[in-house]
């Protein structure tokens, strides 16, 4: 994956594009943890993170992790809100989908995270 990972970014380089991973829990990329290790592994300098509040908090949130990525490799932010932990019987998909609530709403630490992402320059 990490070798497929940065022949792409290779190949987009050439064409002056980036290739920016997103974690999503449900899916093949579950957490921060998996996607910076393949980005900081294929070491490319056109790669980077699509950081979504939702898909970090629901997934496996590590706050020193985040601590230690360089926040010009958080290539974007999308903000999200919800319920602080996920509900009996609900699904991380149908969570995230249909249970999203506008930013400051709901449950999850958006300020304390918003700080953070500013502290280490993830929102430049």
């Amino acid at each position: 994956l990490i070798e497929g990972f940065a022949r792409t970014c290779d190949r987009a380089a050439g064409l002056g594009w980036r290739c920016d991973l997103e974690f999503i829990p449900f899916w093949g990329l579950p957490d921060l943890e998996t996607a910076w290790k393949i980005i900081k592994t294929a070491d490319r300098d056109n790669s980077g993170l699509v950081f979504d509040f939702w898909h970090y908090l629901r997934g496996k949130p590590d706050p020193a992790l985040l601590d230690t990525i360089p926040g010009d490799r958080i290539s974007t932010v999308q903000i999200a809100d919800a319920d602080a932990t996920l509900r009996p019987g609900r699904s991380l998909l149908d969570d995230c989908i249909f249970h999203r609530v506008d930013a400051g709403t709901g449950g999850f630490p958006v300020v304390e995270l918003l700080q953070q992402l500013h502290r280490i320059g993830g929102l430049n």
